[in-house]
């Protein structure tokens, strides 16, 4: 395992606060999706049910049918109007409670980091030149914020191929 601490601190700040700032953008994003997500599916409850019931109430208007038919479906139909404003009602206060937990979680944006998990990870290539040429290698890298450690450890892509051991680990001052 190699060590190597280097004093590059303003390139690093300025693409740390680039990250922080796209993660929050993502993080808004990802919450107004979510929003209107539930707002569809909520309003897709009642915008069904609205068309039926004004086609029940004209096909008995027009045509004309007797009172026993009428006085028959009354039930059914007071039974789907109140579930049809109990649907309304319900849509409306899941609104509000989204838009309430919507502003919440703006204000004060809580990460779901465990402690000593890398702060970032992901795989990166890196273009590797040989004296036959260029090669580009994967690594896995992993960076904690808190120590400022960025460690890189090879991946090797051939199947059976011998894994490499090395890891590189940079501490950034």
């Amino acid at each position: 395992m190699t060590m190597a601490i280097f004093d590059i601190s303003y390139p690093f700040l300025q693409a740390d606060l680039q990250v922080d700032k796209e993660r929050h953008n993502f993080f808004e994003s990802s919450l107004d999706y979510v929003y209107q997500i539930q707002e569809v599916q909520e309003s897709k409850k009642f915008n069904i049910v609205e068309p039926v019931l004004a086609f029940l109430h004209s096909l008995f208007i027009s045509n004309s049918l007797t009172v026993e038919l009428t006085q028959d479906f009354l039930p059914y139909k007071q039974q789907l109007q109140l579930s049809l404003q109990n649907t309304r009602n319900h849509f409306s206060s899941t609104r509000e409670e989204m838009e309430e937990l919507k502003k919440r979680m703006k204000e004060a944006p809580q990460t779901c980091k465990l402690p000593g998990q890398p702060t970032i990870e992901g795989y990166l290539y890196t273009q590797e030149k040989w004296a036959l040429g260029i090669s580009w290698v994967k690594y896995y890298c992993q960076y904690e914020k808190e120590t400022k450690t960025l460690t890189m450890t090879p991946m090797e892509q051939k199947p059976g191929a011998k894994q490499c051991q090395r890891i590189k680990s940079i501490t950034v001052m």
